[in-house]
């Protein structure tokens, strides 16, 4: 019997996500040691309550509290825990963004439930007639969820449903251990279908009480060193502004100091973003270089396979200019990562990339062009960007930004391999990793840490849009805000009431 694997891996090793099964035996059980490090006492205490005791958990905390870091930690943890048998381990998340941070594949297609608008006894019967559905079901021992304020309380209940009857156990999630993560204070689930408009958080349905059996907030931040900014940004996580704290969030409608790179502009909708980067590529005068993603892997029917890619953050299409304002999409060491912001200064193929000098703006273009024969060799050879990278100490750092590949992978048995296990590419797609980072979404910022930002609030329209967006720097030098006025700052009411419930428990 097949096993799948529907998880995103980059081709990188440097990449942090599920660890694979060869690296693991090489460390020999270091992954559970190493995890541990660093861990503050509100994180070990999660840590411990999810490996060590298997209880089913959902942790929650302020934007740059950690909870991305330390739900990694986990997963490799259990990963390790579960050695061999990594079908036990489920990665999830809400959206195939947060879900590829964490590398892991979406809750909808973990489950095999396409959207999960099917009425559940149909989602119960598709399951069971498909094997590899039914069979991660019934392997499964531990699932996450990152980004679980996103999952509305009616796909909860059903997933729940779901659960208990392919597994034929009567127990919450039919035995399954849960592990969510998340901010219920940011962006709420989308809302579906006619109702009353009001968003359905997950922590309403009628599973959560009985599926979650601890729930802890994290509080101590580390994406924002200043104080005074945390403070800040807690009461707009709350809805609940000082004078001082509004004072000071409009004083902050100056422009940013240049360093090199442009402060990447948050909207609420992708339209608005995507318009607003493809009228900033238009304006550059240059040569566009367009990228074309090679998809490919063992399923062929083009439809399955787009359906399978739908969840890359890699464009199927990506045009590039020099001088465009570009993120970087996978980790390439602990300093460039995913989220890390530059400019493109060039086009270059490997060669010429290594023998002229990046290290000033224009000395590329001054350097004596190479000889007949290296030029002819040259010619051969594709062109890639070469980006200048601002760093978070305020230094800068060139690379060149070859394709990389990205697969959707399942386990087959293979009485050959090492472990009797080798990983099988149902469908990769090997593109430039870049996106355009004039503009972004502010769905599409959440979970990101973005060194510099400006956001217009006239243009905010749902509860924790506001949070999501001003929280995304480091600190106030990062952060320019148009338009700020106290009522564009809203928590929902059922929110609030959850977290209050939550700390009268916990006694904080």
């Amino acid at each position: 019997m097949k096993r799948t694997k529907p998880v995103f891996q980059t081709a990188l090793p440097q990449y942090v996500g599920l660890p694979r099964e060869t690296e693991i035996r090489e460390g020999r059980g270091q992954y559970l040691c190493s995890d541990e490090e660093g861990l503050n006492e509100e994180q070990q205490l999660v840590f411990d309550l999810v490996v060590k005791q298997g209880k089913s958990v959902f942790f929650t905390g302020p934007a740059g509290t950690g909870k991305s870091v330390l739900l990694r930690k986990i997963i490799r943890s259990l990963a390790t825990k579960h050695l061999g048998e990594s079908n036990r381990v489920g990665v999830t998340a809400s959206t195939g963004l947060a879900a590829y941070n964490i590398g892991g594949t979406t809750l909808h297609r973990f489950a095999g439930i396409g959207l999960g608008q099917a009425p559940t006894t149909k989602l119960i019967r598709d399951v069971q007639k498909d094997k590899f559905k039914l069979r991660r079901w019934l392997d499964v021992r531990v699932l996450i969820v990152d980004e679980i304020s996103m999952i509305d309380s009616i796909l909860f209940d059903k997933l729940n449903t779901i659960a208990r009857a392919v597994r034929g156990i009567a127990l919450p999630f039919g035995g399954i251990q849960l592990v969510l993560s998340g901010d219920f204070f940011q962006l709420p689930p989308v809302r579906k279908g006619a109702d009353d408009g009001s968003p359905k958080f997950c922590f309403e349905s009628k599973t959560w009480s009985s599926a979650i059996q601890q729930a802890i907030g994290l509080t101590q931040i580390y994406r924002q060193r200043d104080p005074e900014f945390t403070r800040m940004l807690n009461q707009i996580r709350e809805g609940r502004l000082s004078p001082d704290t509004i004072e000071k969030f409009r004083k902050l409608h100056r422009p940013l100091a240049d360093n090199g790179a442009e402060a990447t502009e948050l909207f609420p909708l992708r339209q608005e973003a995507d318009r607003a980067n493809s009228k900033r590529l238009q304006n550059i005068n240059g040569v566009a270089y367009s990228y074309c993603a090679k998809d490919g892997g063992i399923i062929k029917n083009p439809d399955t396979r787009k359906m399978l890619l739908s969840d890359c953050i890699a464009s199927e299409f990506l045009t590039l200019k020099e001088g465009a304002q570009v993120m970087l999409i996978q980790n390439v060491d602990n300093t460039l990562v995913n989220g890390s912001q530059g400019r493109i200064i060039g086009f270059a193929n490997i060669h010429s990339f290594l023998h002229n000098r990046w290290d000033y703006d224009d000395s590329h273009a001054s350097i004596a062009p190479p000889g007949a024969f290296e030029k002819t060799m040259d010619e051969c050879l594709p062109l890639y960007p070469v980006v200048r990278f601002a760093m978070q100490d305020g230094s800068t750092r060139v690379h060149f930004c070859q394709p990389v590949e990205w697969a959707v992978k399942r386990w087959v048995p293979d009485p050959w391999a090492v472990g009797g296990w080798v990983d099988e590419k149902l469908a990769t797609r090997i593109q430039v990793p870049l996106l355009l980072a004039w503009a972004l979404s502010i769905h599409k910022a959440q979970g990101q840490t973005l060194h510099r930002v400006k956001v217009d609030l006239d243009r905010v329209f749902e509860t924790g849009q506001t949070y999501v967006a001003l929280s995304r720097t480091r600190s106030m030098e990062g952060l320019q805000v148009l338009n700020f006025h106290p009522s564009k700052v809203t928590a929902h009411p059922k929110v609030k009431a959850f977290y209050e419930s939550m700390s009268k428990r916990s006694g904080k």
